[in-house]
């Protein structure tokens, strides 16, 4: 998988590191670098801010990635090497994963990802954008579309017509809304420690 070109940093859960210092390694075992970076594997949806990853199933049961301008870039059901390198050519290298109430009822482990602070919600796709700094007008017309798709049980935004997804089946129109800003990581730490560590932290506040 060729998914990285230069010494970009991309999260981790025990240290911040760079791309630069996988290279090192593999200069170290005398290993060519640029398989380092080739093969290293990487998950898309790491939290930017608990760092935990988020699981994919989010994603499987109707959540949609936007940039900070708000735009659909790769289908959500992408493998996670391509959405890994999809989000990286996005500003910040991060993304927002968008979800409503239904998408929320269909994981128990959002309300985990609520316990630990990391989603946003708010009312309105329009407030939800506010909140992150995306134009809410842009995102509300970006739902409005994937929406349209899923009536039509065709994602008609990404890939040749016999490539697109025809699985689509959750259209996001909840009372509520909801965003994890994700961004691609090497490893995440298991949500049951993360929420220990938040409790252990909340105890000693």
């Amino acid at each position: 998988m060729k998914i990285i070109k230069s010494t970009l940093c991309m999260a981790t859960v025990l240290v911040s590191a760079c791309l630069s210092n996988a290279v090192m390694s593999a200069d170290q075992l005398q290993a060519d670098a640029k398989d380092a970076v080739d093969y290293s594997q990487y998950h898309p949806t790491l939290s930017a801010q608990g760092g935990v990853i988020v699981a994919k199933a989010i994603r499987s049961n109707g959540a949609i990635l936007v940039n900070h301008e708000g735009h659909r870039f790769v289908d959500e059901t992408a493998a996670n090497d391509r959405a890994t390198a999809a989000i990286m050519k996005q500003s910040n290298q991060s993304v927002y994963l968008i979800f409503d109430d239904a998408v929320r009822r269909s994981s128990k482990s959002v309300d985990n990802y609520i316990e630990l602070g990391i989603v946003a919600s708010a009312d309105s796709l329009e407030a939800l954008g506010e909140s992150l700094g995306i134009d809410g007008k842009v995102l509300d017309r970006t739902v409005f579309q994937y929406n349209r798709n899923v009536g039509k049980g065709i994602d008609f935004d990404f890939g040749p017509l016999k490539q697109r997804r025809k699985d689509i089946s959750r259209t996001l129109k909840g009372k509520h809304f909801y965003a994890i800003e994700v961004t691609p990581g090497e490893e995440g730490m298991p949500l049951d420690i993360a929420l220990k560590t938040s409790a252990t932290a909340t105890k000693g506040a």
